[in-house]
């Protein structure tokens, strides 16, 4: 498990590196993409997070 954070240091959630899904608090929102990395909004600062992996809302 890898530990996902924004650039201002807000917690995103957590990647399981063996499946790839990468598991998100409800207060984050996020955008898929086919083809590009998703995107993940940081709700504290509202900077943009490239990941890439299958996004789970928890």
């Amino acid at each position: 498990m890898e530990q996902i954070f924004c650039e201002c240091g807000e917690y995103l959630g957590v990647k399981n590196l063996e499946t790839n899904e990468i598991e998100i608090d409800s207060e984050v929102e996020y955008s898929l993409s086919i083809g590009y990395p998703n995107i993940l909004h940081c709700p504290y600062c509202e900077k943009v997070n490239q990941v890439e992996g299958s996004v789970i809302e928890i």
